[in-house]
C-alpha cells in the first residue's frame, strides 16, 4: 500500500510540474531592453573617452537590436524544448516601445548631426567676438604699372596714397568664432583676386565666405585698407559700406564709384586739381569746399540721366582729378589747406 501511495505522489508531482511547465511564460522584449540600455550606456562612455562620432555609429549598428530581439525568442524557445517545458511567449510592449523610442531618437540625433544643425548650435553657444587683422597683399610696383582698378564687394573701405613702391592691402575681420585660432584660420582662408593686364593691376576683394549661417550671430564683417603709391592712378569700380579717402597731397587721378551710404574725403593740401562729385539719388554733400558749381536736381525734373546733386571745384591748372560718383547718402569732403 505504501508503494502505491509513493507512486501516486510521484505521479502527482510530475503532473504538477507539467502543469507548471505548461503555464510558463516569457515576455519578449525584456531582455532586449536590458541589453539595449547596457550597450548604449557603455557605448556613450567609450564615445566620450575616445571622442567617437556617437550618432554615426548608433545609426550604423542599430539593426543589431532587431537581431537581439530575434535571438531572445530563438534562445528561450530552444531552452524550453531542451527542458521539454513548453513556453508561452507574450510581448513586453512597453519594453519594445522603449527600444523603438531609442531608435527614433537615434535617427533624430543622427539627422541633426549630419545636417550640421548640432554643429551650428554648438558654434552659436560657444562663439565669442574676435577681431583679426590679415595682410592680404603687398605688391611691389614697377615702371610698367600705371593704374590700379579696385573692386570691393562689402565692408568699410579706407583708401590712402603714400610715397612708396608697394600696393598694400590689409583687412580686419570682425565676427563671432568659437576660438581665436578659428578666427585666424577664417581670416587666412579669405581670398583676394589680383591680375595684371597691360599697365593696370586689377584687385577684387570678395565678401567674407561664410559656411555657418544657422542660429547665427551677425555674419563676419570686414574693413579693408588699401595703401597706394601716389604716382599711379586709381579707379574704384565698386565699393559698398562706409568709404574714406585720405590724401596728403593730390599727385594722381582718382575715379570712385561708390554704392554705399556715407563717404568721407579728407585732403591735406590741394593744388592743380579738379574735384567733381555727384550723387545720383537723394542725398547731400557736406564739408568745407567752396564749390565753383553746385547744382541740385529738382523733384519735378524726371530726367533719370541727370544726377540729384552735382558739384565741381577747380584749383590751378587742373593736372589731376578726383571724381566721386555716389549712388545715395552723404558725401563729406573736407580740405585742410586749399589754394584758389
Amino acid at each position: 500500500m505504501n508503494d502505491n501511495m509513493d507512486t501516486n505522489i510521484e505521479n502527482n508531482s510530475n503532473n504538477n510540474e507539467q502543469k507548471s511547465g505548461a503555464a510558463r511564460q516569457w515576455r519578449v522584449g525584456t531582455f532586449s531592453m536590458g541589453f539595449t540600455l547596457i550597450a548604449l550606456g557603455l557605448f556613450l562612455i567609450l564615445a566620450r573617452v575616445y571622442e567617437l562620432p556617437t550618432m554615426g555609429y548608433m545609426m550604423k549598428w542599430w539593426p543589431l537590436l532587431i537581431v537581439v530581439l530575434g535571438l531572445e525568442i530563438v534562445v528561450y524557445n530552444s531552452l524550453a524544448n531542451v527542458k521539454r517545458s513548453p513556453v508561452r511567449f507574450t510581448y513586453d510592449f512597453f519594453s519594445i516601445f522603449l527600444v523603438a523610442v531609442v531608435l527614433i531618437f537615434s535617427a533624430g540625433f543622427y539627422f541633426i548631426e549630419s545636417s550640421g544643425v548640432f554643429t551650428m548650435a554648438q558654434r552659436f553657444l560657444l562663439s565669442s567676438p574676435h577681431v583679426v587683422a590679415e595682410e592680404k597683399i603687398s605688391c611691389p610696383i614697377s615702371d610698367r604699372l600705371q593704374a590700379l582698378s579696385l573692386e570691393v564687394e562689402s565692408g568699410a573701405l579706407n583708401l590712402s596714397a603714400y610715397d612708396g613702391d608697394e600696393i598694400k592691402v590689409s583687412i580686419i575681420y570682425k565676427g563671432h568664432f568659437p576660438s581665436r585660432e578659428e578666427a585666424e584660420t577664417f581670416a587666412a582662408e579669405q581670398y583676394v583676386k589680383q591680375e595684371l593686364l597691360g599697365d593696370t593691376l586689377y584687385l577684387k576683394i570678395f565678401s567674407p565666405a561664410v559656411t555657418h549661417h544657422f542660429f547665427n550671430h551677425p555674419e563676419p564683417e570686414q574693413e579693408v585698407t588699401v595703401l597706394i603709391p601716389d604716382r599711379i592712378n586709381v579707379d574704384v569700380l565698386r565699393a559698398r559700406g562706409d568709404l574714406q579717402l585720405y590724401l596728403q597731397e593730390v599727385n594722381n587721378n582718382w575715379n570712385i564709384n561708390y554704392e554705399g551710404r556715407n563717404s568721407i574725403i579728407n585732403l591735406e593740401k590741394v593744388t592743380n586739381t579738379t574735384l567733381d562729385a555727384e550723387i545720383s539719388e537723394r542725398g547731400s554733400i557736406e564739408g568745407n569746399v567752396n564749390w565753383d558749381h553746385f547744382e541740385t536736381k529738382h523733384e519735378d525734373d524726371s530726367d533719370p540721366a541727370k544726377p540729384q546733386i552735382n558739384a565741381v571745384k577747380r584749383w590751378g591748372n587742373e593736372e589731376h582729378t578726383i571724381t566721386l560718383r555716389q549712388r545715395s547718402g552723404t558725401a563729406v569732403i573736407n580740405i585742410k589747406n586749399q589754394e584758389e
